[in-house]
């Protein structure tokens, strides 16, 4: 008979692992576009600027997230574009252009490989979008949203968040990993798992474990996880050359203490073997989560 507390645990780390997918794909896949097409008039030649960011917050917008679109020509509607790459975009800013002026914009679409496009019409525009000060009007008309400039950093804000809609991403998959990570807790040792094991008995082959180093070594993930999430501007470089400093200590100190192990076949093979069940799969799984979910399927099969 299975204890409650026992199936509850798993009931938990079930949900949480549902959850926990959900939300990512929600920002790695469904916030992610392709392509924006504007539909606009402007009474000058320029071009119209995205600013795109994973983080709610205006202070994400920076100008390695920014793209242009393709020119503009003077008094002529056009619909161009601007190519996200597949970037998230979760919050968007529309810079109107770099010359003061007037500019009618009729429609904003955005498209995913994940979902069906995301279309704001003028009334839309009106209504989702904030200008900033530097905006002397924003005023909807019959067919078009008019904005006029007299500074040349006007933009206007989007006050809610990009999501594309895909029941089968947002639910379904996180339904069926869910389901297969608390069927598999009936049949598989949790203890047993390298990253919990690790943690309770095994030893290097050097026979001791540097608890100090394992310290290090959760500061260098969390300054990578930092930057990476943008929760931190720096530090992920220091991180990385934290990591490989650990690496070639902790790799090289057994061949250091006994050489003669670089010549044992038997010694090597398992050495190696370890290297590549530790590496191997969470590079596939990276691979598909930050490459084929992105839907560079080309891209995807050169690494694989």
């Amino acid at each position: 008979m299975i204890n409650p507390v026992s199936l509850l645990i798993r009931a938990i780390i079930a949900v949480t692992v549902f959850l926990g997918l959900k939300i990512v794909i929600s920002y790695v896949a469904l916030s992610s576009f392709s392509l924006l097409l504007i539909e606009a008039e402007l009474d000058h030649d320029d071009h119209i600027a995205v600013y795109f960011t994973s983080t709610v917050k205006n202070a994400g917008f920076r100008e390695t997230l920014k793209k242009n679109s393709e020119p503009f020509i003077k008094n002529t509607k056009s619909t161009e574009r601007v190519f996200l790459n597949n970037h998230v975009a979760r919050k968007i800013r529309i810079d109107t252009g770099h010359i003061p002026g007037s500019v009618k914009l009729f429609s904003l679409r955005l498209t995913s490989n994940f979902g069906p496009d995301i279309v704001f019409d003028h009334q839309d525009i009106y209504k989702e979008f904030t200008p900033n000060n530097n905006i002397t009007s924003f005023t909807l008309n019959k067919d078009h949203v008019l904005i006029r400039t007299n500074s040349t950093d006007p933009y206007i804000t989007l006050k809610s968040e990009l999501v594309t809609n895909n029941v089968f991403l947002e639910v379904f998959l996180p339904l069926v990993f869910a389901l297969i990570v608390l069927i598999g807790s009936f049949f598989i040792k949790v203890r047993a798992l390298p990253a919990f094991s690790d943690l309770n008995s095994r030893r290097s082959s050097t026979g001791a474990n540097v608890g100090a180093l394992d310290g290090i070594r959760g500061l260098a993930a969390l300054l990578v996880l930092g930057q990476h999430t943008a929760m931190t501007g720096t530090g992920g470089i220091f991180g990385v050359w934290l990591f490989f400093c650990l690496s070639g200590f902790l790799l090289a100190t057994p061949f250091v203490k006994q050489p003669n192990r670089a010549l044992s076949w038997p010694y090597m093979t398992n050495y190696l073997v370890r290297r590549i069940k530790r590496i191997v799969p969470m590079y596939y799984v990276m691979i598909t989560v930050t490459i084929l979910f992105m839907g560079k399927i080309d891209v995807a099969i050169r690494h694989y």
